[in-house]
């Protein structure tokens, strides 16, 4: 009788010790996901834009990604067509 009692707290320790290597996987692969999502972003942001994350970094609004020379024209002409609520579109 002691002998069960010892294998079932056994069988618990050893199904505790599972379920708890379960939820770290569990945590892990979350974590491997959203990294690789992040990577995913990274890669497009960098083809369709032309920017390296180190370029991108920093940038807050869409006028951040002009040049210095155009950015005050551009951000005026695009709050104007926010204003008046069109499209936006060759605004520049």
């Amino acid at each position: 009788m002691a002998d069960l009692k010892q294998m079932e707290r056994n069988l618990r320790k050893s199904e505790n010790r599972f379920k708890q290597l379960l939820r770290i996987l569990q945590i892990l692969f979350g974590k491997l996901i959203y990294q690789a999502c992040i990577l995913i972003v990274v890669i497009k942001i960098t083809n369709i834009l032309g920017y390296l994350p180190d370029e991108v970094a920093g940038c807050k609004y869409f006028y951040d990604f002009f040049a210095p020379e155009i950015r005050d024209n551009l951000k005026i002409s695009a709050f104007s067509v926010f204003e008046r609520k069109k499209i936006l579109s060759k605004f520049y």
